[in-house]
């Protein structure tokens, strides 16, 4: 039996002594007292001893235990609150336009950014910019709602005047590096009003991924109340990219055309 009602100091601390020599003969319920009062870690470690046959087997297991424990931690995500907005002072969440930027300044070898809107572009994808021009072979792919911010644009309503109008407006305002990343919509949003393209996150070399309910734009990232999660687990960012490659693949988001020939 594992001894789960156990702290890892007290094993560690019952491990010391029995190999010390510190605990004389076997070691009784009465002994175990000295290291727990807990009675739920006495009966834990009364069944270990069993299960252990010896002190010197004992104090091995108590170890042992300690040592699964600190494996299993450093194997979960580590998870981080992010927050955008007011909050107590002393509260414990990370900056959403901090976040960000230093998402996009450690990336390797890819990026994925997903948001329903974009504003202010020019602004927050400066250091993801200046990563592409230091790292030639990273690749930066984005997905968004094409029809946000289109509604007052004259002319006509088809996918490609949608996707020549995006192209005019991410040059001019959102994009001021030398090479462009590939950028992907969902058709489905111009042809039905219903529909919207409202996923909103980062993936950074499939391996750690921030989830988020701001859009990229600045008034997001840096005033509205706005909440994520930035999870650095591989599986999970695995997982989370896997789900826009499957769409890219098969053919339910496409590429904005336009952009290609900037690059």
């Amino acid at each position: 039996m594992e001894p789960l009602e156990v702290p890892s100091e007290t094993l560690l601390q019952l491990a010391d002594a029995l190999e010390a020599g510190h605990v004389r003969g076997p070691l009784t319920k009465f002994g175990l007292r000295a290291f727990t009062t807990s009675a739920s870690a006495v009966r834990s470690l009364e069944a270990l001893r069993q299960t252990a046959g010896s002190e010197a087997a004992l104090a091995a297991m108590c170890r042992l235990v300690v040592a699964e424990r600190a494996a299993t931690m450093a194997r979960a995500p580590r998870v981080e609150l992010v927050w955008t907005g007011p909050e107590r002072a002393g509260a414990s969440s990370r900056d959403t336009k901090v976040v960000v930027a230093e998402l996009f300044a450690r990336a390797r070898r890819s990026v994925l950014v997903s948001s329903y809107s974009l504003s202010g572009g020019a602004t927050l994808f400066a250091p993801l910019a200046a990563r592409m021009a230091e790292i030639p072979a990273l690749r930066v792919r984005m997905f968004f709602d094409l029809t946000v911010g289109d509604d007052g644009m004259s002319g006509p309503r088809t996918r490609e005047a949608h996707e020549a109008r995006f192209v005019q407006r991410f040059r001019k305002w959102h994009w001021r590096g030398a090479r462009v990343p590939e950028v992907f919509h969902d058709p489905r949003t111009i042809d039905d009003d219903r529909i919207s393209f409202h996923a909103k996150c980062i993936v950074i070399d499939e391996e750690i991924a921030f989830v988020t309910s701001a859009n990229t734009s600045v008034v997001a990232q840096q005033e509205n109340i706005e909440a994520g999660v930035l999870i650095e687990d591989r599986l999970f960012a695995l997982a989370l990219g896997k789900q826009f490659d499957d769409l890219v693949t098969a053919g339910l988001l496409v590429p904005v055309q336009g952009l290609a020939a900037l690059r």
